[in-house]
């Protein structure tokens, strides 16, 4: 009988959602609920019956909170807070406060509050504190005063505000008066403020209130806390605490720490989270299970330490607060402030070549004139402040603009330029510089001119060679020396740059004195010298500087019997441009960026190391824009800017209301893809919630939560905890079977933390216990869950970002049921490549869930768990009884695992078979030249001669002429699995989990892939790595293959080996890579820049050998073409596996062999690769089975020791027993024709094409057919 909530699920959600029972899911029991009942977000069965959900319809409650929580509290169905877990009554709490608290904000301001300061509100009514990152004009400090008044009529609370100035201070305080007044609470709530000019008999009356707590709101600076007493008179009274001068706080100890006086966080606790800070810090060195353990025991005393009546919110107004006292707020509180990024901008990236100085200064001339004030005017480095107060006298002479030199010395220009007294001012292009870090005013700064582009200016002088300019010149080095040289350059690269990211600038000063004075101790010492012996090398080196010179992306310039080297320096140039542009409540306004430059080497240069860094910048000349279009938009986003400083933010232009502020929850698979994902816009603040980490960052209109799912969440139970459900029904391997019906029991997966089992069998009323270690060390995904929905409760909306295959949409569909009856706004977004470009992208893109792949995943998981345990149990028992041997472990079968053990076991039997003569040629040294196979039944083989006798093979080689040779299409996954199995001997599931890794990382595109498609995106970075390697000719760009959502796999940069370990080496890429993730990266790099490149001219030769022994010939082989010489190298130059070159003189010769019983073998054992490949042709599998099949075979089949020692897979006796027993008993259901077919039937599913409950009623019969143990569990009686 169909149920109700499957009739409205119809009739709301508009799509037929399959019918899954999920464990521990229903929002308010927290038992088992149906996906049909989570997608109307409503409670389970036992909850509200079925045939209540008519009144529930009449009453339009579906889908809110308050009618569904009255509705059960009016019947005492409503339960508490189970296990951490978010309940009716808490969720109608925080909706109700925030209702309230929305109310006197709007009462008090005159607006309701943005999208944002809601998502603020939920977290201080549920008790969070967290650090408040936001766009200038989104109304931090408005929201700190309103909640400090809301939370002291609410709870009676005290509240802190901390913020930068007296002035500040002063301008809070009548706010907060103001507001208060607005709302009549005049005799209710107080507000006093503290600050060092009032008058003595003030801060004496002050004192006196504040020790009586005789406040509601207490305003000050944090110059209040360097006083002892005072930190004693307001010591445990205060509960909310908002921190809007954190970059204060953190730069004296003492302040920090007398806060958390003021917090009661006693000495005791502040030692923990010093210790972890410690601990974490060693841990970036050396992996420690103990150190780990420490670290959680230590975290687990800190939680139970903390005042649970406690909130601090965190602001910082210039996005740097960094060092290990933010660290220790991390530990304490759970969470950490994140920094401004400067490549989150929106600036026009332009240039012009000049002849000369000259011309350069009247071409910045004619520009400021054209366009007005607002600006910055940069010079290099090395020309120095006195230039840059020429260029300022003489701009302001040509141009008749108020024009200054900004410097150190003279930070009041940047006041005079906020208040519009100078125009323009002009400062030195140096990263910490007061021009470039200095300077913070959105709404003035339209424009940045660079009189040419920033520099690094190195001295190749000895004598006067700094620390900083030896990694400068050894990253020089890389684009000139010999390839084997690269890796010892590299190795002292990485060295000398540990040592300056790990050391405070004055000891490497010091450091660097003292390796100049010979006095060598310490390990940074050690290699600050290695690096100096090196670059003393490479100069000594004849050539290696005539090199540099050719070098297209540097200048170098003599100047007497002076060497110098001109390097862009391109994060000052980032960091420069980026004050043109800053995020507000409206977005990201649009700046101006004009670099006149008279060395176009330097613009290259330039121009190359950025578009690695951020695909979104590209250099144009100037005169390609329409700079009078371009200022109207830079204009409009100053007025906006100045609108939303002045709160008047409903008269921003340009950008629709409702998008304002809007908060977005991104939940993805793995941490590893959250984190890069968050690196995307700078390093943001991360909470910590459970055991996931919230990362959070600004788009300026909207403000995006980044976390992980941890992968699969939910997973076919294997027991019958949850009885009632059960109760007459029959059941098999966690699908309940009802009158035809196919209902599959989910349950949430957990892991052992000991031996890493992972599992789903669950328990009611005790603790859970690994099955296989019996440890209570137990993670279960229900954690994850809880998290996941704290988080969602304070969002907008929520995108569901996993991996875009089918089962990317099953972990995406679990997550979307857990989450809706807690918001229903839930969209899916899906991207092949985690770059800032595909993601953006993206987010303007949300759909709806695929249900048909859902289905067809659902399909594919109970065809697996069906197949799989019934034939394994079935194995297992048969080797136990029958063969009488004691097994450690269950033995395991599957649809697709089965059949290719078969050929394992096959290729067993039939290598020890005399099926082939096998002749190895080699080289002069003895190196692997050729092999010769001879059937044994060739009849051109006269006869075969005894071990122990002697052959002679001798080869005669002809021409053949030339050949043009196509290269192969970029990977698809059987292919990369192939090649990395075959040529690197890297078994497929490790090669996987390192594309994976790759992937998430941002480096690769999707790797589970049938597609060898490549975008207009891939084909772009083709061809710029080919234009800037100085390769342009090879360029030869090819689709290879329709439009389509997938592609091949690619790089996602123009980056080779070379260049991304430089990139990490510089820590340009914060990430840490293996040296088979190095090879794999390469191999796929390769493969696709040889796939754009043009097709390669080879010399063939035909080559035809002649085996005697002592009676005579004994076989002449047929005439093989091979490729003995290479006339164009074309895309050979990149990839070349396939096609080996064999010497025309290394063939054209005779080998005297020994004959033995090596020289004879039956069929060749496969490779894994091998397995992969044939997968792939029988069509049995997919690229997101081929590894974890392989890992199976790998793991419990084959000879370990010989895979190992030569790379071929050997059958065990128990996969031998295993293929033979199934073979024979089940071969209806093992073999490849009928697995083929149901991946087919699977297809049609993912499509719509058909039914995928009859694909599996139809398994469910053909299984009934076979002697196998039907009953999964059996039917269940009530009482």
């Amino acid at each position: 009988m169909r149920l109700l909530a499957e009739e409205m699920v119809s009739r709301f959600v508009g799509h037929d959602v399959p019918r899954i029972i999920y464990r521990w899911s229903c929002p308010n029991c927290g038992l088992s609920s149906s996906s049909h009942r989570l997608v109307l977000g409503l409670p389970c069965e036992r909850c509200i019956k079925d045939e209540e959900l008519r009144e529930l319809m009449g009453m339009q409650a579906i889908g809110d909170h308050d009618k569904i929580y009255r509705f059960l509290h009016e019947r005492g169905r409503v339960r508490e807070n189970v296990d951490q877990d978010l309940g009716y009554r808490e969720i109608v709490r925080v909706e109700e406060e925030l209702s309230e608290f929305s109310e006197m904000f709007r009462r008090s301001v005159g607006r309701d509050p943005w999208s944002i300061q809601k998502m603020w509100a939920r977290r201080v009514i549920m008790g969070s504190s967290f650090a408040l990152m936001a766009p200038t004009g989104v109304g931090k400090t408005t929201f700190g005063v309103v909640m400090a008044i809301y939370m002291a009529l609410k709870k009676g609370w005290r509240s802190l505000i901390v913020v930068p100035t007296i002035p500040l201070v002063n301008q809070v305080l009548r706010r907060a008066q103001e507001y208060i007044d607005r709302l009549s609470l005049g005799g209710v709530v107080s507000v006093v403020a503290y600050h060092s000019r009032l008058s003595q008999n003030d801060r004496r009356s002050i004192i006196d209130r504040l020790s009586r707590g005789d406040f509601s709101i207490f305003v000050t600076t944090s110059a209040f806390f360097r006083n002892q007493d005072h930190v004693n008179i307001v010591s445990g009274k205060i509960n909310f605490f908002f921190i809007d001068d954190v970059d204060a706080i953190l730069k004296g100890g003492k302040i920090l720490y007398s806060l958390l006086e003021v917090m009661r966080i006693d000495r005791e606790t502040i030692e923990k989270a010093e210790e972890i800070v410690n601990l974490k810090a060693r841990l970036v060195f050396r992996e420690s299970s103990e150190d780990i353990e420490r670290i959680n025991a230590l975290k687990r005393d800190i939680r139970r330490a903390t005042r649970s009546d406690i909130v601090i919110v965190i602001s910082t107004a210039t996005g740097r607060a960094r060092g290990r006292r933010i660290k220790i707020l991390r530990e304490i509180f759970g969470f950490e402030v994140g920094t401004r990024h400067d490549v989150i901008r929106n600036v026009i990236d332009t240039y012009r070549i000049v002849s000369s100085r000259e011309k350069m200064i009247s071409e910045a001339v004619e520009i400021i004139k054209k366009i007005g004030g607002g600006g910055i005017i940069y010079v290099p480095r090395d020309l120095g402040i006195d230039y840059a107060e020429k260029i300022a006298e003489a701009l302001s002479k040509s141009t008749g603009l108020r024009v200054a030199p900004l410097t150190s010395r003279s930070v009041k220009i940047i006041d005079m330029l906020a208040s519009r007294e100078i125009d323009v001012v002009v400062g030195v292009s140096t990263y910490y510089g007061v021009a470039v870090r200095g300077i913070d005013l959105p709404e003035v700064i339209r424009y940045a001119i660079f009189l040419e582009a920033p520099r690094h200016r190195v001295t190749l002088d000895m004598s006067e060679i700094g620390l900083s300019d030896i990694p400068r010149i050894l990253e020089l080095a890389l684009d000139v020396v010999e390839e084997e040289k690269k890796d010892e350059v590299l190795a002292v690269l990485n060295k000398i740059l540990r040592v300056i990211r790990r050391s405070s600038p004055t000891y490497l000063k010091e450091a660097f004195e003292r390796v100049r004075r010979g006095e060598i101790s310490s390990w940074a010492e050690k290699a600050i010298k290695e690096g100096l012996n090196m670059v003393g090398s490479l100069l000594s080196t004849p050539g290696f500087i005539d090199k540099l010179e050719r070098n297209p992306f540097i200048k170098v310039e003599r100047a007497g019997m002076k060497i110098y080297v001109y390097i862009p320096d391109w994060a000052t140039y980032i960091q420069a441009s980026g004050r043109t542009s800053r995020l507000y409540v409206g977005g990201i306004s649009r700046g101006l960026s004009v670099i006149l430059e008279t060395d176009e080497r330097l613009l290259k240069g330039l121009e190359r190391r950025l578009r690695l860094i951020s695909e979104d910048i590209a250099l144009r000349r100037l005169d390609t824009i329409d700079l009078d279009q371009t200022m109207r938009e830079i204009d409009r986003d100053r007025e906006n800017i100045r609108r939303a400083r002045e709160g008047r933010v409903f008269e921003i232009v340009g950008v629709p209301l409702k998008e304002l502020t809007k908060t977005v929850l991104v939940v993805v698979e793995s941490p590893n893809k959250a984190r890069t994902i968050a690196s995307f816009f700078g390093r943001p603040s991360v909470k910590e919630i459970g055991e996931i980490r919230v990362y959070e960052a600004s788009l300026g209109n909207i403000t995006l939560l980044i976390t992980a799912s941890g992968g699969h969440a939910y997973d076919l139970a294997v027991d019958d905890i949850d009885n009632n459900i059960y109760i007459g029904r029959d059941s098999l391997h966690g699908v309940i079977i009802d009158n035809g019906s196919y209902i599959p029991i989910y349950t949430t997966i957990k892991r052992c933390m000991k031996c890493g089992y992972q599992f789903t069998n669950d328990s009611i009323g005790e603790p859970l216990r690994c099955p296989i270690c019996g440890s209570q060390e137990i993670r279960d995904s229900r954690s994850t869950l809880r998290a996941l929905r704290r988080v969602a409760i304070e969002v907008d909306e929520i995108y569901i970002a996993t991996d875009p295959d089918t089962e990317g949409e099953k972990i995406a569909f679990d997550i979307f049921v857990s989450l809706l009856p807690y918001n229903n706004r839930i969209k899916r977004i899906e991207f092949h490549e985690v770059t800032r470009r595909a993601f953006i992208e993206a987010l303007s893109r949300p759909r709806d869930m695929d249900i048909n792949r859902v289905k067809a995943q659902l399909v594919r998981r109970i065809e697996d768990r069906w197949i799989g345990f019934l034939l394994s149990q079935k194995v297992t028992d048969h080797v136990k009884e029958e063969k009488d041997i004691d097994l450690r472990y269950r033995l395991s079968a599957g649809r697709v695992q089965t059949p290719v053990l078969g050929w394992v076991v096959t290729s067993t039997r039939e290598h020890r078979k005399k099926k082939y003569m096998v002749i190895r040629l080699t080289s002069d040294n003895n190196e692997p030249l050729y092999q010769l196979e001879i059937p044994i039944a060739d009849p051109g083989l006269k006869r075969v001669t005894e071990p122990g006798s002697r052959i002679v093979v001798r080869a005669v080689v002809g021409d053949a002429g030339e050949e043009r040779l196509n290269p192969l299409p970029p990977y698809t996954t059987d292919a990369f699995l192939v090649d990395v199995s075959q040529y690197m001997r890297i078994p497929a599931p490790k090669a996987m989990a390192i594309a994976q890794d790759l992937f998430e990382m941002g480096l690769i595109t999707y790797h589970r892939t049938d597609s060898t498609r490549i975008s207009d995106v891939g084909l772009e970075i083709a061809k710029r790595y080919l234009t800037e390697a100085g390769k342009a000719e090879l360029i030869f760009l090819r689709r290879w293959g329709e439009e389509g959502a997938h592609e091949g796999i690619r790089p996602t940069r123009p980056m080779d080996l070379r260049m991304l370990e430089r990139m990490i080496a510089e820590g340009v890429i914060d990430i840490r890579l293996s040296r088979d993730h190095m090879r794999v990266y390469d191999m796929i790099f390769r493969r696709f820049i040889a796939s754009q490149s043009r097709p390669a001219r080879v010399r063939m030769c035909e080559v035809v050998f002649e085996l005697s022994d002592d009676k005579g010939v004994i076989y002449i082989s047929k005439p093989y073409r091979e490729i003995c010489g290479v006339i164009d190298p074309g895309f050979m130059e990149f990839y070349n596996h396939p096609f080996k070159v064999i010497s025309r003189d290394s063939l054209n010769r005779s080998w005297d062999i020994e004959v033995t019983g090596e020289l004879f073998r039956g069929d060749r054992l496969y490779t894994p690769g091998d397995l992969v490949r044939r997968m792939k042709q029988e069509g049995i599998g997919r690229p997101s089975t081929y590894a974890k099949i392989v890992d199976i075979i790998l793991r419990r089949y084959i000879y370990k020791g010989f895979f190992k020692r030569t790379g071929y897979l050997v059958s065990n006796k128990y996969g031998r027993m295993v293929y033979d027993f199934l073979s024979k008993e089940y071969e209806g259901l093992i073999n490849i024709e009928r697995t083929r077919k149901l991946e087919e039937k699977m297809d049609l599913v993912e499509k719509g094409s058909i039914d995928y409950r009859e694909v599996i009623s139809d398994l469910y019969q053909e299984l009934k057919g076979y002697n196998l143990n039907m009953s999964g569990g059996g039917k269940r009686e009530g009482g």
